[in-house]
């Protein structure tokens, strides 16, 4: 075992420390400790490599190639895309799983909104009724809780859904998607709204951080047809 190398992978991996600590029964204290520079026994150690050894391997071969900022530059990018990637493959995951009220109910997420969704002459309202956990959202985002509170413009009603304030800590490509999937929306609500139950649509998200880095995030939507409500649980994906 190369320590060093599980060390410089635990660093810069995508992977939450919460899903390692899950598929290795480590806790997530001791992973954190050593990222902080504790000593990595050589048991638990072991077992991170066990359950990780591909994707340890890679990071070698890419340490190995990392001879000038020009190179570094690049594995920074690819990291990101990497990334993405990740998202979109749980997202086709999640697609060919849908999950239901059970589920829904026990699912991770660090805050929930919802909002209500109005058409008229094939114009979309939206007006955002609740938002939870600002305080976690500000920490993570770097808004204060007043800027996040005016972003959000909770129980205002906005004509023009593409206007609304909130959109402005989204990346460019999350609103275009949102935009997208939300011009087939009128014509769902009508054909759907006698539906009984819900219909739950997860959503990858790419927030811009008060410093303008990229936040990515998963939403599960839960989506009322009759009600034209959707309730969102959204989780921040983080490395720790």
């Amino acid at each position: 075992m190369n320590k060093e190398l599980l060390l410089e992978w635990l660093k810069k991996t995508d992977v939450p420390l919460t899903t390692i600590s899950k598929k290795t029964g480590i806790s997530r204290r001791t992973i954190y400790n050593w990222i902080k520079g504790a000593r990595i026994g050589d048991r638990l150690g072991n077992k991170i490599y066990s359950v990780y050894n591909d994707d340890i391997t890679i990071t070698k071969t890419r340490i190995n190639m990392l001879g000038d900022t020009n190179v570094e530059a690049k594995y920074i990018i690819n990291l990101q895309k990497e990334k993405i990637e990740r998202l979109e493959h749980d997202l086709l995951k999640h697609k060919s799983t849908p999950i239901q009220e059970t589920v829904w109910n026990q699912l991770d997420f660090d805050f929930e909104s919802k909002i209500k969704l109005t058409f008229e002459n094939f114009t979309i309202s939206r007006t955002i009724l609740s938002v939870t956990n600002i305080e976690i959202q500000s920490k993570i985002l770097g808004y204060s809780i007043s800027e996040l509170e005016n972003l959000y413009d909770i129980k205002v009603y906005h004509k023009h859904s593409q206007k609304h304030p909130v959109d402005q800590m989204l990346h460019t490509k999350t609103v275009k998607d949102i935009k997208q999937q939300m011009k087939s929306l009128p014509s769902l609500f009508e054909s759907l709204k006698n539906m009984m139950g819900n219909h739950y649509i997860p959503q990858p998200l790419t927030y811009v951080h008060k410093n303008k880095s990229l936040i990515n995030a998963i939403a599960y939507n839960k989506v009322n047809w009759k009600e034209k409500t959707v309730v969102s649980k959204v989780k921040f994906l983080l490395n720790d």
